[in-house]
C-alpha cells in the first residue's frame, strides 16, 4: 500500500488496528480486505512486537488487488493512494517488511 501524507509518501503492508471484539487474526484479514479487496486466510503468525502483530496469509482464490479504503479515517484524511505487488526483498527500508523477512528466515 502506498500511503500519502502531507509531507511524505511511503509503501508498506496493509494493516491497521484491532476493533472491539476482534481477534488480531480477524483484524488482519479485515484490514487486508478493506485496503486491497483481497480475501485471505491466516497461515501463521510471523511476529508480535509491542502493538504490532504480523501474519503470513494466503489468498483464498486467484484475485486482483484493488485500491481499497480506510473507513476509520474521514475522506480528507484518506492516506491510501495506490496498491501494487513488490518483492519483499526490494523493500527492506520499511521496518515492518524487514521484520517480516527476518521472521521468514531470510537475510535483509
Amino acid at each position: 500500500m502506498r500511503h500519502q501524507e502531507k509531507t511524505r509518501a511511503y509503501w508498506t503492508l496493509p494493516g491497521g488496528g484491532v476493533e472491539e471484539g476482534e481477534t488480531p487474526e480477524q483484524a488482519a484479514l479485515r484490514e487486508l480486505w478493506e485496503e486491497t479487496g483481497l480475501e485471505a486466510r491466516i497461515v501463521r503468525k510471523l511476529y508480535a512486537e509491542g502493538w504490532d502483530t504480523c501474519f503470513l496469509v494466503e489468498l483464498v482464490h486467484r484475485q486482483n488487488a484493488r485500491l481499497g479504503f480506510d473507513p476509520e479515517l474521514p475522506l480528507e484524511g484518506f492516506l491510501l493512494v495506490e496498491v501494487a505487488w513488490f518483492p519483499l526483498e526490494s523493500m527492506t527500508y520499511d521496518k515492518q517488511i524487514k521484520l517480516v523477512l527476518e521472521h521468514l528466515g531470510q537475510d535483509t
